[in-house]
């Protein structure tokens, strides 16, 4: 719970957590660049995964999440609807785009999940030096905290992390009602939720053991009429992405 009020989502507590924060603040969203909260002060670190990862990942985040219902949904059904923008968050090109156009932007970031897979060190020290000098410096010249990011940033410790557990929750209620509350409007209180799973597997690449050749061309067709393949081309490069664009 911690994590939750240090880093708030907008989307599940408003503004409740982000209002009582001393700055610097610290936020996490899946909103496009223009519903964001807007301040010249502000940086934002927008990190993109490709879209065939990002549909199987979605895909196994909506069948174990009960307030969604799909928890017979096929594969198939999922990857028509992803294609369609009739998932939670819209369509995954027109929210790409949006923040793609922004990209150059002083106060913006863009960085790949793939990137972060690939070189870790690397990324996360470029990340580092965009939100500041001396965070860079921290992380180049003690070692203690390097290897303490990356122990908090493993699949493993954030699997416990971001964990979600009903009981847990409810003996947190009288710490923190509010954040229990903001939990009960995501999760229905009538089904039993006991390690939901928010973070599973994080490995590049598993799409080669969902996509059909059907699925790839249905995916390439949606890119094209969003125009965004030369976006996805230029951010995921060489990457092997089915032939999608």
């Amino acid at each position: 719970m911690e994590f939750h009020k240090w880093t708030p989502y907008p989307e599940l507590t408003g503004m409740h957590y982000l209002n009582k924060a001393q700055p610097p603040r610290f936020l996490k969203t899946h909103f496009p660049y223009e519903h964001q909260l807007k301040n010249p002060k502000a940086k934002f670190i927008y990190l993109p995964r490709n879209p065939l990862d990002t549909c199987v990942s979605f895909y196994y985040y909506v069948r174990g999440a009960p307030m969604y219902d799909f928890e017979d949904g096929s594969f198939d059904d999922f990857v028509q609807a992803f294609v369609m923008g009739e998932v939670e968050r819209g369509d995954y090109c027109d929210h790409l785009l949006s923040w793609y156009s922004h990209s150059t932007k002083p106060n913006v970031f863009l960085v790949t999940y793939e990137q972060l897979k690939e070189d870790f060190r690397n990324t996360v020290l470029s990340i580092a030096g965009f939100m500041g000098a001396e965070y860079r410096s921290m992380l180049e010249e003690d070692d203690t905290v390097y290897r303490n990011l990356v122990e908090k940033s493993s699949v493993s410790f954030m699997k416990k992390l971001c964990r979600v557990d009903r009981t847990v929750l409810e003996k947190q209620a009288d710490e923190d009602q509010f954040f229990l509350d903001a939990m009960n409007r995501l999760y229905r209180e009538d089904v039993e939720v006991k390690d939901s799973a928010v973070v599973r597997k994080g490995v590049v690449g598993e799409w080669k053991a969902h996509f059909s050749q059907h699925h790839l061309d249905l995916v390439s067709d949606w890119i094209d009429r969003k125009r965004a393949a030369g976006v996805i081309r230029e951010i995921w490069g060489d990457l092997d992405l089915g032939g999608i664009v």
